[in-house]
């Protein structure tokens, strides 16, 4: 399908009902203090009587606070010389933008509107937006893209079915997870094509409920997908992790988790580890241990849990790897818009410790620059919105950008 394009503008071709709904649930997403997630796997759920469309513990955390001082917009800081291209979304919960941005100059590019709820993903060559619910749309652009007229295709999915992650197998298969639909699309990278529904109705709560795919990874042939089977907006079952054939698309084992709502997964050698959270709290340091970080042998089948909410001082969230080390954004409670309150943890897995890295990682997404060798970080917090560069301690504002919400860096 073609995009409508006006003054950079993407508009959405759903029905009028769908633009009803998407006002309806927006409400319900404010008031279950979801808005603001990051990365990657939301809860957003619709209850349903019939359906419309086709995480041992850890003693020894060690968190070093750090002073953060930021100065802002000093443009001899962090000298670029690569092709390492940082591509941002920005939102204000009403309306969204995607901006590229040159850490070398700190300039940002013209918006181009879409979703207010979207994320960004990468296949190497190209970016990909996920509109998310309400729009329900797959947006494939260029790396160097300029304006909406350079927009590959953009994809209807289900109506409602609130995509959550893509991942590519390689040029013709890719795997797209839906947070409110009972199954999991392979698709064509080429076009946005269906090639193949995956049902994964059998792993939902109840018959009025969805099965709730979130975040997956890939390994070779292997794609493992997590499960979170919630109940509404609460937790149901326990977690769940599917194996499926990259190749065929076929799930061929599943591994249940001792915790409930798995949101982000890594694969380390042949483990996966998986942050799990648990029921939504507003006070998400309240610990009690039914939240926290797993590890998973994908050969026996073992779970044990490497540290707990109570370890970690709050909520895990979104797990990043970089060079073999592991990290995990810490949902500490929120602000009074209801972003996020996060910091970043690095965590070494064998000795079952934690170092604090940031605690400027506020709701608006974080990627990591091998150029600069540092995190970039998008804080949210109201009055000071910025792109943070962690350690050269500088900032990069932009007074027409809207709150930073999810960050990708996409070379070498």
């Amino acid at each position: 399908m073609n995009p409508l394009v006006k003054s950079q503008n993407i508009r959405t071709n759903k029905s009028a009902l769908s633009k009803a709904l998407f006002v309806t649930f927006s409400s319900l997403l404010i008031s279950a203090c979801l808005l603001g997630e990051e990365d990657d796997a939301d809860t957003t759920q619709l209850n349903v009587t019939e359906e419309v469309i086709e995480e041992n513990d850890a003693d020894s955390t060690q968190l070093n606070e750090t002073e953060d001082v930021f100065e802002e917009n000093d443009a001899d800081s962090t000298q670029l010389n690569g092709t390492e291209k940082v591509f941002m979304f920005t939102s204000d919960y009403n309306s969204g933008e995607l901006h590229s941005l040159n850490l070398e100059t700190k300039d940002v590019s013209a918006g181009i509107s879409f979703h207010q709820d979207s994320k960004l993903r990468t296949d190497g060559e190209h970016l990909w937006v996920l509109e998310r619910l309400g729009a329900d749309n797959l947006v494939k652009l260029p790396l160097d893209f300029s304006s909406a007229k350079d927009i590959v295709f953009q994809k209807s999915l289900p109506d409602n079915s609130n995509p959550v992650d893509i991942k590519f197998y390689n040029k013709n298969i890719a795997y797209v997870s839906l947070q409110n639909a009972n199954k999991l699309l392979q698709i064509n990278p080429k076009d946005g094509s269906t090639k193949k529904v995956i049902d994964v109705s059998d792993y939902a709560y109840d018959k009025t409920q969805f099965a709730n795919t979130a975040q997956m990874t890939l390994s070779n042939d292997s794609l493992f997908v997590l499960v979170q089977g919630m109940n509404g907006y609460s937790t149901g079952n326990k977690g769940i992790v599917l194996l499926i054939d990259a190749k065929t698309g076929t799930i061929t084992k599943e591994y249940e988790l001792p915790l409930k709502n798995p949101t982000s997964i890594i694969k380390q050698g042949q483990k996966l580890i998986i942050s799990m959270e648990g029921e939504y709290l507003g006070d998400l340091s309240a610990a009690d241990k039914s939240r926290g970080i797993l590890s998973l042998d994908i050969t026996t089948g073992i779970s044990e849990t490497l540290f707990t909410d109570i370890d970690l001082e709050g909520t895990p969230h979104n797990l990043k790897s970089v060079d073999n080390k592991l990290f995990v954004q810490v949902k500490q409670g929120y602000d009074d818009s209801w972003n996020s309150i996060i910091k970043l943890v690095e965590l070494d897995t064998d000795a079952q410790t934690s170092q604090l890295v940031s605690v400027k990682a506020q709701g608006g997404g974080i990627a990591w620059s091998n150029l600069s060798s540092q995190w970039i970080v998008g804080q949210r917090v109201g009055g000071s919105e910025a792109i943070l560069l962690v350690d050269d301690k500088k900032k990069i504002v932009d007074e027409d950008m809207l709150p930073p919400y999810d960050i990708l860096i996409v070379g070498e």
